[in-house]
């Protein structure tokens, strides 16, 4: 019994159990996601709100939510094959101290790498801590050569998933930073682990330390959640005047066919402006379009975290608008910062369209 990962199980039982509640408490969803002002008002950390706001209770929030339900499966399947390796090996406190340390330092990783007002919420940084124990314990004598060789191989499957896209330039809704700031942590704590145990006894020394690390970590998500609800009003009402995910057109031509609707309920939404630009686009009035995607780019910020690509969506439309117009110097100078965006792939293309990248 003291080999089997009960704790690896205890883990994912309270993720779950904690995503539960995201969804219960949160004011929007759609398909088993919530929307980011669910999440930033439940807790996810950003660079912006945690330094600049003060808020530091988010860094003990934000590595146990998760933002929907297929990002909370994914982890939980990683930290089941990972944990079956890695829990009989330390035991069920150091397990646990390596999750806490490797939380945190992805949170680290994420406030460093990440724009200030990228938001962050997730167990990856603390999966990824555990891919880099794993590997840092597989040079362990305690275990055989053939269980070495499995905690390699299982290091690698997930490991290289998890910090491979980092050598290309990784884009997307994957918290990247939070892996390496994580997979750093848990491969020190490995490391500090292998170098002081002899290996002679069932498990690593210091244990009073690795639980206090541990009863540490979850009393202060305990103490953040407490926090976390005397600000959850402030910030829901924060995103009282955004268009509600559930509401929200999945693509911008689908916002077009609503965008008079969208801009008389919700005006201060940068989102319906850009809805509305379009569909003038559509009805060859280009000189209002240019004025409502003006708006959009001036008032990109009440998105928050999606702000980078509104922006970019603005200036793609409108340096489109300017090479229809002949304007091939104004369409390259606003197309600029679209072409040199890897994150905006299919801006681009349809800009090389209109010859405006190369």
């Amino acid at each position: 019994l003291a080999l089997f990962p009960f704790l690896t199980g205890g883990i994912i039982l309270f993720l779950s159990l904690v995503f539960a509640a995201q969804k219960h408490f949160a004011f929007d969803m759609r398909d088993n996601a919530l929307s980011l002002g669910s999440i930033v008002a439940l807790g996810g950390a950003s660079r912006r709100l945690v330094l600049e706001g003060g808020e530091w209770w988010r860094i003990f929030l934000a590595p146990i939510y998760h933002g929907s339900l297929g990002h909370l499966v994914g982890n939980c399947v990683a930290l089941g094959f990972l944990g079956a390796r890695l829990e009989p090996l330390l035991g069920r406190w150091w397990m646990s101290a390596a999750f806490v340390i490797s939380a945190l330092g992805g949170m680290v990783g994420s406030m460093i790498g990440n724009p200030p007002d990228v938001t962050t919420v997730g167990a990856s940084g603390a999966i990824s801590g555990l891919i880099g124990a794993l590997f840092a314990m597989s040079f362990h004598s305690r275990a055989d050569e053939a269980t070495q060789q499995a905690m390699r191989r299982t290091a690698w499957r997930f490991g290289i998933p998890a910090l491979g896209p980092l050598l290309w330039g990784a884009h997307g809704t994957t918290d990247y930073s939070a892996h390496l700031g994580g997979a750093v942590s848990g491969a020190m704590v490995g490391a500090v682990i292998a170098l002081l145990w002899d290996g002679r006894s069932f498990r690593p020394g210091f244990q009073r330390l690795a639980a206090a690390i541990a009863v540490g970590g979850l009393t202060m998500s305990g103490v953040s959640a407490a926090m976390a609800a005397t600000q959850f009003k402030r910030h829901e009402r924060r995103w009282a005047h955004l268009i509600p995910m559930s509401q929200t057109p999945r693509t911008v031509e689908e916002g077009a066919k609503r965008a008079d609707d969208f801009v008389a309920r919700y005006p201060r939404d940068p989102r319906a402006h850009l809805f509305r630009a379009v569909a003038l686009i559509k009805r060859d009035k280009l000189i209002a379009a240019e004025g409502e995607l003006r708006a959009v780019i001036a008032n990109a910020s009440e998105v928050g975290a999606g702000r980078h690509t509104l922006e970019r969506t603005a200036e793609a439309y409108m340096a489109m608008i300017y090479a229809y117009q002949g304007r091939r110097a104004d369409a390259q100078a606003m197309g600029r910062k679209v072409c040199a965006d890897k994150s905006v792939a299919g801006l681009q293309k349809s800009l090389k369209k209109y010859k405006i990248c190369g």
